[in-house]
């Protein structure tokens, strides 16, 4: 991740109990969206089913999610 954007994770996300990560002023899991594109549904269908999500966090944790795996396979870690 590039310099400063680990400072945008809490102005989109929370770690709730049991350290689970939730969409900002919601109630919905971070979680839910991987899980809904793990299934082949787009973003568009998420942002409907949960419509108290907004798009711009949705769109930075994929953003994110990117990063992250692009730092990880340039660094050689594993990524899975």
């Amino acid at each position: 991740m590039r310099e400063g954007e680990e400072a945008m994770i809490p102005s989109f996300f929370y770690v709730g109990r049991g350290g689970q990560m939730y969409f900002k002023d919601t109630f919905v899991p971070v979680d839910f969206l991987w899980q809904y594109l793990e299934e082949g549904y787009a973003v568009v269908a998420f942002l409907e089913g949960f419509p108290n999500v907004s798009r711009n966090n949705v769109i930075a944790a994929i953003r994110i999610a990117r990063l992250t795996l692009l730092e990880r396979y340039v660094s050689g870690e594993p990524t899975f």
